[in-house]
């Protein structure tokens, strides 16, 4: 099959991969689109997981091809359902039961980063108590968003945000803009704050206020209650400090490789709390989509077959891309 791997020379595309076969309790799924976020670029070129080896990716939409029920019974999904799936795979020994607990079990592999296949293939398994269906009412091109639109979610489930916080995103990159549209949907009084202010158009649009890093700064009469930080490199936990009251909460989202230099004793001082933030409840994102909670149709979306891995990655890295998708099946499959 083909498939997009990565190894200690960089990615590169496989036309002869190995197909999978689905353990006792997985489901064998085609995969119909896949997303590429700032992780799947850091792991491909051995900035973040450098020792990952494999198949990449792990945002994606498919149709399950087929299933190897544990025993013979109902699993509540059928040949042909269109799925998604949640990443952190845990071993059969395991007691983790929700994704909760699966996302910090210590035995976990995770989908195209930790000793676990991606989804940048034509096919790929996954065991079926990770599997979400997909509602009709949802197409492809927006399903493929579940994962990222997860993680997004998941900040509610970890910070309560009373009706009068004023909350600063800050970063509005692929994953703070869907950060801002589910603190949008959720009305909270949100702010986007990013350096070079890409992607404030798209904000703006729905009504989401918008200001530059140096403008909230040289502004800023008051902190704001909750900062939720998601920039992609260092310097966004420095400024996340500055930007956030006493007694504030900082939410961080990024993740990165390395060492990152900050002044600890601010948190000390102000009496912040610091919630580190990952995957989500993909059954709420899929109501928020299904629902039209929240519209991600006229998100600019640049999509590329598989066969075009290198170009589509190229484009992935340039500031301006909100969007990258793989169309691994035709669209006449989806």
């Amino acid at each position: 099959m083909i498939a997009v791997t990565c190894s200690p020379a960089g990615p590169k595309l496989d036309l002869n991969y190995s197909m999978p076969t689905p353990a006792p309790g997985e489901a064998l799924l085609r995969v119909l689109l896949a997303g590429i976020c700032s992780t799947d670029v850091e792991v491909a070129f051995r900035k973040y997981k450098g020792g990952f080896t494999g198949v990449l990716g792990h945002e994606f939409v498919g149709r399950i091809d087929a299933l190897n029920l544990k025993r013979d019974k109902d699993c509540g999904f059928s040949i042909g359902d269109r799925v998604v799936s949640e990443i952190n795979i845990v071993p059969s020994f395991s007691k983790s039961t929700n994704y909760h607990q699966r996302a910090q079990d210590p035995d976990r592999s995770v989908l195209g980063l930790i000793n676990r296949d991606g989804v940048f293939a034509e096919y790929v398994c996954v065991p079926i108590e990770n599997l979400h269906k997909v509602p009709d009412n949802i197409p492809p091109e927006v399903a493929v968003f579940t994962e990222p639109l997860a993680a997004a979610c998941q900040i509610l489930e970890q910070v309560h945000i009373k009706p009068t916080d004023r909350v600063a995103v800050l970063g509005v990159g692929k994953l703070g803009v869907l950060i801002c549209f589910v603190l949008k949907a959720c009305g909270k009084d949100v702010t986007a704050i990013s350096k070079k202010g890409s992607h404030f158009d798209v904000l703006e649009l729905r009504d989401i206020p918008t200001r530059k890093v140096s403008e909230a700064m040289m502004d800023m009469k008051e902190g704001f209650d909750v900062v939720v930080e998601c920039t992609g490199n260092a310097e966004g936990f420095n400024s996340a400090l500055e930007l956030v009251k006493p007694y504030g909460k900082i939410v961080l989202k990024t993740t990165m490789a390395g060492m990152t230099h900050t002044n600890l004793t601010a948190v000390v001082v102000k009496e912040l709390t610091l919630v580190g933030s990952r995957c989500g409840p993909f059954d709420a994102a899929l109501r928020m989509l299904s629902t039209r909670h929240v519209v991600l149709d006229d998100i600019k979306k640049d999509i590329y077959d598989i066969t075009a891995f290198p170009s589509a990655i190229s484009r992935a890295l340039m500031a301006e891309t909100l969007k990258v998708i793989l169309r691994v099946t035709p669209t006449s499959s989806n």
